[in-house]
């Protein structure tokens, strides 16, 4: 799908037309769309409709707002991963574990090895924005956002190295925010 002017009503707001949740919809509960171009709406509607056999509908985070979409996707050697943040440990006299679950997310970590000047300025001003607290939206496939992408903050704030004349390399590591 791509929108354009004639996409946008007299009111400024974007019309995309109907779009299907169910067979988009990753395995972590994400659902994306992004346009192939830029556009610039006023307003954002969301309307949702569905049959009596659709009994629930949870909605959370919704990102609308500007994205660096790099000219070419994240390179080889990304690697997934969960953490858990509970804890384990044993009593000295019994030997007895004790276990304080906690409740795993998801870690991902990937390079953009190509990227140009300008991408590059962006990711400079997303790592000072966001630090490491800060939460953001990254996809190593950009086609894909709802399979390869996660909500969360970053491990720590990506860091740029210039590789080449016009060529960046930033490497993203990311934990889940549930």
């Amino acid at each position: 799908m791509t929108a354009d002017a004639a996409t946008l009503d007299g009111s400024g707001a974007l019309d995309t037309g109907s779009q299907s949740l169910g067979t988009a919809m990753a395995s972590f509960g994400l659902w994306a769309w992004a346009s192939s171009t830029p556009i610039v709406a006023r307003y954002i509607r969301l309307q949702f409709t569905g049959t009596t056999s659709d009994a629930y509908l949870q909605l959370g985070r919704l990102w609308v707002g500007p994205a660096l979409v790099t000219t070419r996707q994240a390179s080889y050697g990304f690697s997934l991963g969960a953490s858990d943040p509970g804890s384990n440990a044993r009593a000295p006299l019994t030997g007895v574990r004790d276990v304080q679950r906690g409740r795993p997310y998801r870690t991902l970590a990937f390079t953009g090895d190509t990227l140009t000047t300008a991408e590059a300025a962006q990711v400079e001003q997303a790592a000072l924005a966001a630090g490491s607290t800060g939460q953001v939206f990254a996809a190593r496939v950009h086609t894909d956002p709802a399979r390869t992408g996660c909500f969360g903050v970053f491990s720590r704030a990506p860091t740029l190295t210039r590789v080449a004349n016009a060529l960046w390399r930033a490497d993203f590591s990311l934990e889940e925010d549930l």
